[in-house]
């Protein structure tokens, strides 16, 4: 009896042992169920892994150009016309009356002397010629001196009623002038005056109005038209308004002669040439003078030659993976431009391995892909706009 009793407890063993290896069985292939069906980042964490998202990854790019290419001028000719307004310089020569007096009295005796003075100014001396001075005398006694800065001009005896003229020399005005009238002692007649009056005195003169011999005219030159400019030509067509002809001077840039002659003014003046040197990126300016005469100039034209217009170009390197990559779609080549407004129409083709993409767009960025185009090796990218543009940002990136 216990010999089988044995046997029996032995038999349960074997099979609880049986039932647990099979629960251990079930177990495992559950976990290794749930580790394959959870997600990647869920299994990491449960194997102590470190985690990759792959999705992140294939969203990524690489920068493989980034530039500032700035503002874009748009020349669609081959000359540029810079027109300037009509300049009218001219000198005037009027009558002006320099001083005036209604009367002077001069009186001396031995003991005594009364002098007559005027005194006057010029702006400037060298502008004023064919001074005369007219007064007429209304006493007489004795000899009457005039003095034009201490010069003497006159030392005669006058007679009542007389008009007298006198010319006072140019050479011996001054900007401050003084006349001094005097009249001679009656020597040893101690007792007797001498007395000379005078009345309307008058000093009149020529004098050369300037405040319009000189002028300006401005134009401006572009940077792209600057970096283009093969040659320029100035023109003008003057237009002589008076009998007076004196040497007309045209400079540019305070710094280089153009013209200095008497112009014809029965035909247009030759071209002159100007040198793309004798030009400023920017403002540049005609200076026009004469000395005397009086001129209207016409048509007056600064015409730029443009060579051909080329347009920065920037480049940026495919390497023989990458190309791979665009070929089986696995990777894109992208352009953005990123403009300074959002508002103003932006057009214009942009230019690579002289395949073109034309862009139109009032927004502040602009992409586009330009898979098609790359190529292994060294690429050429270029902006050329239909109207002038400011590009804030050029970038080709591989994503």
């Amino acid at each position: 009896m216990v010999l089988g009793g044995r046997k029996r407890s032995f038999a349960k063993k074997a099979q609880a042992a049986a039932a647990a290896a099979v629960l251990v069985a079930i177990i495992g292939a559950a976990l290794v169920s749930y580790v394959v069906l959870v997600s990647p980042e869920e299994r990491a964490k449960l194997l102590d892994e470190d985690f990759e998202d792959s999705d992140s990854t294939s969203g990524s790019s690489d920068t493989l150009l980034r530039e500032y290419p700035g503002n874009i001028e748009f020349l669609s000719v081959d000359e540029i016309d810079h027109s300037i307004a009509s300049i009218h310089i001219y000198t005037e020569t009027n009558s002006e009356v320099l001083t005036e007096r209604s009367s002077l009295q001069m009186k001396r005796t031995v003991f005594s002397s009364e002098d007559g003075l005027v005194s006057f100014s010029v702006d400037d001396a060298n502008l004023v010629d064919d001074v005369l001075m007219n007064f007429r005398v209304t006493e007489a006694s004795g000899t009457l001196t005039v003095s034009f800065n201490g010069e003497d001009l006159l030392e005669q005896e006058v007679v009542v009623g007389d008009s007298v003229t006198i010319d006072l020399p140019s050479e011996l005005l001054e900007l401050e002038n003084e006349l001094k009238f005097s009249v001679s002692s009656p020597g040893a007649a101690f007792w007797k005056s001498n007395m000379v009056n005078l009345e309307s005195v008058k000093l009149v003169a020529d004098v050369t109005d300037i405040s319009h011999r000189e002028a300006t005219g401005i134009f401006s030159i572009s940077d792209t038209e600057a970096e283009n400019l093969e040659t320029a030509v100035f023109s003008f067509q003057p237009d002589c308004s008076s009998d007076v002809e004196g040497t007309l001077t045209i400079t540019l840039n305070n710094e280089y002669s153009l013209y200095s002659a008497t112009p014809d003014c029965r035909v247009q003046m030759g071209d002159v040439e100007l040198d793309p040197s004798m030009l400023f990126v920017g403002q540049n300016t005609l200076h026009f003078y004469t000395e005397e005469g009086d001129y209207v100039l016409h048509n007056l034209e600064v015409e730029s030659v443009l060579e051909r217009v080329e347009y920065s170009t920037y480049y940026f390197q495919l390497t023989y993976e990458e190309e791979q990559s665009v070929i089986s779609d696995d990777s894109t080549v992208e352009v953005t431009l990123e403009f300074s407004d959002d508002s103003e129409t932006k057009t214009g083709y942009v230019s690579i391995n002289g395949y073109k993409r034309h862009f139109d767009t009032t927004g502040s960025s602009y992409s586009f892909d330009i898979s098609d185009y790359a190529v292994n090796g060294n690429n050429a990218i270029s902006i050329q706009p239909s109207r002038t543009i400011e590009v804030r940002e050029l970038t080709v990136e591989l994503n």
